[in-house]
């Protein structure tokens, strides 16, 4: 009757640490699935801001050259009213 008592409480022994070992396993996958789900957030977010980021620098590009062209309009405005004052005060002089 102790043998088998104890064969007993060894069977429960071994069974317990197997149950806890896939507790375990079983935590630890679920662990590995969080982590993979947090790293596909990151990267997504990553991607969103990347875009962002892409699309500032486009809208920058965009400002920058209408500004450049402004500039110019404004230079050659200016050179067209310097040379219309010009003859303006030309035609005075000859009149």
């Amino acid at each position: 009757m102790i043998i088998l008592g104890s064969i007993s409480k060894n069977f429960h022994f071994k069974l317990s640490i197997v149950f806890k070992m896939e507790l375990y396993n079983a935590k630890l996958n679920k662990a590995k699935l969080e982590k993979a789900e947090m790293s596909t957030d990151f990267t997504r977010e990553r991607l969103e801001l990347h875009k962002s980021l892409v699309e500032a620098k486009n809208h920058i590009d965009i400002l920058l050259s209408r500004e450049e062209n402004l500039m110019e309009q404004i230079d050659l405005y200016k050179s067209q009213v310097s040379e219309l004052q010009n003859t303006m005060v030309g035609s005075k002089g000859t009149s």
